[in-house]
């Protein structure tokens, strides 16, 4: 019963701001997440990644390759720098798991920005608008 002696009490700017409110929402789950999420909108950006992961692919393997031709000098001269080439091919690869990872958020980061967190903060920003007028 609280909630409709509430309701009776709002002004016409509250009431706007409601319908405003309600409208942004709808805008957001129905109009935008479905255009963010389109992978043909991402395209660009999922072929540019590719090739860059194809790029630290070929790193990696240069230098495992390198670092094993260095291992094979008869002495530990080249032992240090074998070790250096390794340091380098981990690195390439938490670059490359970092790729793929961007690759998968170019496409999740619509989804969830519009269905879930732009919603989710247009309440939260209606809620602290009330708790607001209610304190004073």
């Amino acid at each position: 019963m609280k909630l409709f002696d509430k309701l009776k009490n709002l002004t016409k700017a509250e009431i706007i701001m409601i319908i405003f409110l309600i409208l942004g929402i709808l805008v957001s789950v129905f109009v935008l997440e479905p255009a963010f999420t389109n992978v043909d909108m991402h395209a660009g950006s999922i072929i540019y990644l590719d090739q860059k992961s194809s790029d630290i692919i070929t790193l990696s393997a240069s230098t495992t390759a390198a670092s094993a031709a260095i291992s094979l000098i008869p002495t530990d001269a080249g032992a240090p720098i074998a070790e250096q080439l390794m340091d380098f091919n981990l690195y390439f690869l938490i670059i490359f798991v970092w790729n793929i990872y961007r690759k998968i958020f170019t496409y999740d980061i619509g989804i969830h920005c519009f269905q879930f967190l732009d919603p989710y903060c247009q309440c939260l920003r209606y809620r602290i608008y009330f708790i607001k007028k209610s304190k004073g």
